[in-house]
């Protein structure tokens, strides 16, 4: 009397099948494997899946807002730098128009840019937002104290130096008889980083 055969099992068929028979020789299945099967992901695998997923949103965001950031500050510098060059201009134009005035060309200078005058010591910039507690981005100043230092009008202009070519360097209003006068232009603007500000000296000349 012949034993009974032995069974092996075939994972990859899913089936148990004597011993001495390949899956082609004998593809009857006998019965269904026990094999474990996976039927789906871990919990640990769906956990660093959406993981890695919420660290690459992330990042995009973050990438994308300091772009935005860079552009914003790019447009409003030149926004400043463009209204900072037509002032200059304008400054520099009003310089010559005034330099056969009856009540003298530093007075009309300064009175033409002093609060009040037209068109004033300060100017709105469009689309850039002001500092808290100013009124307007740019402001002009037209220097008439020959006496105070770069050091007190925040830019690098040389001075004091002698304003109204007397030789000396004492007089703290050379309007009446200046032949130069350094005008200062600062803009001063809110951005999403913070306080922007842009100080510029030049002189205007009189002769």
């Amino acid at each position: 009397m012949l034993p009974p055969p032995r069974f092996r099992s075939d994972c990859s068929r899913g089936v148990y099948l004597a011993d001495g028979f390949s899956p082609d020789h004998f593809p009857m299945q006998l019965r269904r494997s026990s094999c474990p099967t996976r039927a789906g992901f871990s919990l640990l695998e769906t956990t660093i899946g959406i993981t890695v997923v919420m660290i690459g949103l992330l990042a995009m965001t973050s990438t994308s807002y300091v772009a935005h950031s860079l552009q914003e500050g790019d447009k409003a510098r030149r926004l400043a730098n463009n209204a900072l060059q037509r002032i200059i201009e304008q400054v520099q134009a009003s310089s010559s128009a005034l330099r056969d005035s009856e009540t003298g060309w530093g007075n009309a200078l300064q009175a033409r840019y002093a609060p009040g005058g037209i068109p004033g010591n300060t100017f709105p910039v469009q689309d850039l937002t002001p500092w808290d507690g100013q009124e307007t981005v740019g402001s002009v100043w037209v220097v008439t104290d020959e006496t105070l230092t770069d050091a007190e009008l925040g830019v690098h202009l040389g001075m004091p130096r002698d304003l109204n070519g007397d030789g000396v360097v004492n007089s703290n209003d050379v309007r009446s008889d200046a032949t130069l006068l350094p005008v200062v232009v600062r803009l001063r603007w809110m951005s999403q980083a913070g306080r922007r500000e842009i100080v510029h000296g030049f002189y205007a000349l009189g002769l």
